[in-house]
């Protein structure tokens, strides 16, 4: 298992990593996108430990502030090339960071962070950068993977039958 141990904050893209990155229109232009609850009970287990988590988008829709706020985490937006530069203002004194993204858009962050964490269903140039990705897709658990290794790398025991190796080394190379 990796040792995310030292991790003092973590920051996730939200469409693509919470989300399976589709949403939902409906006739009076309201949207909505699916989320997993398993991966918001994980995240909600983390922040005990200490751990900082917070959003970092470009999308404006109403959903994503709606989530972050049910799970009392900070949501920061910016324009999609100004992501490397808002993840270093936010982290830059807070230690070792992990950042999860899925689109290109996230690649300058995740190359400043101590871990750049790829989700499986990522772009393919996403995937050949990360040094680690997860197990588990956008919406469908990619959130709890990553929560749930740094969990378990602090000391907490996770319940029976979670994967805590949800986050693995990348062995996806040249896109293939």
């Amino acid at each position: 298992m990796i040792d995310f141990s030292k991790a003092t904050i973590i920051m996730f893209d939200f469409d693509g990593v919470f989300t399976d990155n589709t949403s939902y229109v409906f006739p009076a232009g309201i949207e909505a996108c699916r989320v997993s609850h398993a991966d918001g009970a994980s995240l909600s287990r983390l922040k005990t430990k200490g751990v900082r988590v917070c959003v970092l988008t470009s999308q404006v829709r109403s959903y994503v502030d709606e989530r972050c706020a049910k799970l009392s985490i900070p949501c920061h937006k910016c324009a999609p090339h100004e992501k490397g530069f808002r993840f270093r203002e936010i982290t830059e004194r807070l230690g070792d960071s992990i950042y999860v993204g899925n689109s290109f858009h996230d690649l300058p962050a995740m190359a400043l962070a101590t871990w750049g964490v790829a989700v499986c269903d990522s772009e393919p140039c996403v995937l050949a950068a990360a040094k680690y990705r997860t197990l588990h897709p956008g919406g469908s658990g990619a959130v709890k993977d990553v929560c749930d290794a740094v969990y378990s790398a602090l000391g907490g025991i996770v319940e029976e039958g979670t994967l805590i190796d949800g986050i693995v080394e990348n062995t996806i190379m040249d896109g293939g």
